[in-house]
């Protein structure tokens, strides 16, 4: 966290273009990942200040912080106490902010399926809850390979949003923006609805791609609807399971 960070370089190291990363970064860890890094800076920056007696312009410069005054407003922001109220109260008061680790585990089951194309519906910037209400008034039948309800970050205002499938001939929306979704290649992977499992899960996901020799993951060089194809979740509860599922869909295409 001391050290500059260039989101390139990260990419690179998973043979990722840099738009692609900063997508399924944010929507597997489900914050972006300037954010994540600005957080994770300030809970270092907390920690150090909390334990030790290093000049607390010092520290702040350490975490990238080159100007003071916008350090201390960034960190009561965060931590809702100034920089001076944290040393005094020996860390006690710091926000916690946990680093997420992504783990090769055990593997786990792996599909390649065709989504159609459909007319949805998004939330936006509405309420998820007011949208799951209106949209579970219309809908209740469910689909085994395709799921009427998905959830993404959305790439340009890194929020979490709700997609759902319409019937093509839908003319109440209720307002909510509409599109039409290209449907196409998507690689598919189910774990618990957990970060750990999820973050398992992506990794296997990811390794069985790159290992195929039929497939690769989408970009913005291979495929024409790369930005309407989104990285989705969705969650169910199967018959059988206790905990909720969340079954992850990569949109990948044919060498």
């Amino acid at each position: 966290m001391k050290k500059s960070i260039d989101i390139n370089d990260c990419a690179k190291t998973l043979c990722m273009s840099e738009y692609e990363f900063q997508r399924i970064f944010a929507f597997i860890v489900g914050t972006p990942i300037s954010e994540y890094i600005r957080k994770r800076r300030l809970v270092e920056a907390g920690r150090e200040i909390a334990e030790t007696k290093k000049n607390i312009g010092d520290i702040a410069f350490d975490y990238q912080y080159h100007n003071h005054s916008s350090f201390s407003r960034a960190f009561k922001e965060f931590h809702n106490y100034s920089p001076q109220e944290i040393r005094k109260s020996g860390g006690k008061w710091l926000t916690k902010f946990e680093p997420f680790i992504l783990k090769e585990e055990n593997k786990l089951d792996f599909k390649v399926i065709e989504l159609p194309k459909t007319f949805m519906a998004r939330s936006g910037n509405k309420s998820l809850k007011e949208f799951d209400k209106w949209w579970s008034k219309k809908y209740q039948e469910s689909n085994s390979l395709f799921p009427r309800d998905f959830m993404w970050n959305n790439e340009k205002t890194g929020k979490l949003e709700w997609l759902y499938s319409l019937d093509g001939n839908e003319k109440d929306t209720n307002g909510y923006e509409t599109f039409i979704f290209p449907g196409g290649l998507y690689a598919t992977i189910t774990a618990d609805d957990n970060a750990k499992a999820k973050s398992k899960a992506y990794y296997e996901l990811k390794r069985r791609v790159d290992s195929s020799d039929q497939y690769c993951i989408a970009n913005e060089e291979n495929d024409i609807y790369y930005h309407q194809r989104y990285p989705m979740g969705h969650v169910s509860t199967p018959n059988g399971f206790k905990k909720h599922q969340f079954t992850i869909f990569v949109p990948i295409v044919l060498k």
